[in-house]
């Protein structure tokens, strides 16, 4: 107890007092100016909203003028990671930064396309889902929709080496039509089809020896949403997973 105590104390000593009060000014301001915002829209782990919840702020406003130690104490936590935590909240809370077209145009030509091996949806798509756009998948009731976004979130997870994006996807599941013996099959013959081309191409076999249908579901976060909350609390943390490039909301309806 005592070395923990201390640890406290170095914690809460270190640092120049003109620097601490220098960022605490800066994040107040920030809290200030997005006060009515809800903590549930800013991108923060589920645990640590847990914690927010426990201490009772429930908006970005509830934090403002709060300092460090108090919000330990409303936690329960070490001052150490409430400071974290108030740091990451003014972070998430301001608005997303402005660019200009030419950026934006230059950023669409360097994003991958996801394929869905099906030449005639991937021509509709003009190559593909594209990341950074808003795609809607509409038809009734065992039409395939949810088969088709299963394919496309293992198929964002192929290696560039083989035309693919080579990154993260997210499914949030909204009704429970998650299949995970599906979606491992899928996986399954992903990882297949890929160390089929790697034959062709001994340059690439190093990317493939690394690909399998485990590391193709490694990549795939799925969320359980059961209400319209659940939806947002979803998308707001999504933003947290690196190298992203695909996600689903099954369904919107």
């Amino acid at each position: 107890i005592a070395a923990r105590g201390r640890a406290i104390d170095h914690w809460c000593t270190r640092g120049s007092p003109q620097h601490t009060q220098s960022a605490a000014r800066h994040r107040r301001a920030t809290m200030d100016a997005h006060a009515s915002t809800s903590l549930e829209h800013v991108a923060l782990r589920p645990k640590d909203h847990a914690l927010l919840g426990r201490g009772g702020f429930r908006r970005v406003g509830d934090l403002a003028g709060v300092d460090v130690q108090t919000a330990a104490t409303s936690m329960r936590v070490r001052p150490d990671k409430a400071q974290k935590l108030l740091e990451e909240v003014a972070e998430g809370a301001k608005p997303p930064p402005w660019h200009s077209a030419r950026e934006l145009e230059a950023r669409e030509h360097q994003n991958v396309p996801v394929v869905s091996f099906c030449r005639g949806i991937d021509e509709l798509l003009e190559g593909g889902a594209k990341p950074g756009k808003v795609l809607e998948v509409c038809g009734g009731p065992g039409a395939g929709k949810t088969q088709l976004l299963l394919q496309l979130c293992v198929d964002a997870t192929i290696p560039h080496q083989f035309c693919g994006a080579g990154g993260a996807s997210v499914f949030i599941d909204a009704d429970g039509s998650f299949a995970p013996s599906r979606c491992a099959q899928l996986a399954r013959e992903v990882a297949k089809h890929v160390h089929r081309l790697a034959r062709k191409k001994p340059e690439h076999q190093a990317a493939a020896s690394s690909y399998s249908e485990d590391a193709c579901l490694d990549a795939i976060h799925v969320y359980r949403a059961l209400d319209h909350s659940g939806v947002v609390r979803a998308l707001a943390q999504a933003s947290q997973i690196q190298d992203l490039k695909l996600l689903v909301v099954d369904s919107v309806a």
